[in-house]
């Protein structure tokens, strides 16, 4: 009796326990690659590969704990770690992801390029590897799940971000 008491209630506990689905709460969109320059310390130049991306709560409850993580490889050395960056993407001084709502987050590689010239020419030298960025997201308890791969081109900042704002249409307001 007290055995199928205890299995019992350990059922109901483990049932009440399920970690959300990163996939069935989360829409990640508008991925972006690029290298961002880090800060300049002294006469050198560091340039950090990054990932952008918009994540949307799709889900019909608020997300208080949103966990992002990006590994960087190198082309041709996949099967090693370059760089890799960990943040928790909802912060807990903040509100939490409400349902439908978007924002906009990127995560940026602890280890960098780094020379003392243009920033541009550090994509010439001949030890430069292009990079490749996997983006993970975890929900809670969850477990980490990959929601984007691309390859980090040979560009200095967001593309979105330089790119000029849509033409505003004309006010009907005086």
């Amino acid at each position: 009796m007290r055995r199928t008491l205890i299995a019992s209630t350990a059922a109901v506990l483990l049932v009440g326990c399920t970690s959300p689905d990163p996939k069935a709460t989360l829409v990640v969109s508008n991925v972006e690659t690029y290298y961002a320059i880090d800060k300049q310390v002294g006469e050198e130049l560091y340039l950090a590969a990054t990932i952008r991306f918009e994540i949307k709560n799709v889900g019909t409850e608020p997300l208080d704990y949103v966990l992002g993580t990006a590994t960087f490889k190198r082309k041709g050395f996949e099967h090693v770690d370059w760089g890799t960056a960990f943040e928790r993407i909802t912060p807990p001084d903040k509100p939490a992801l409400a349902p439908g709502a978007t924002l906009v987050y990127w995560l940026k590689s602890d280890t960098r390029y780094f020379s003392t010239g243009r920033p541009e020419s550090m994509f010439e030298h001949k030890e430069f590897r292009d990079v490749i960025a996997t983006l993970f997201l975890r929900v809670g308890s969850s477990g980490w799940v990959e929601f984007a791969k691309a390859e980090v081109p040979r560009q200095i900042g967001a593309k979105s971000v330089a790119e000029p704002p849509p033409a505003a249409s004309p006010s009907t307001t005086k």
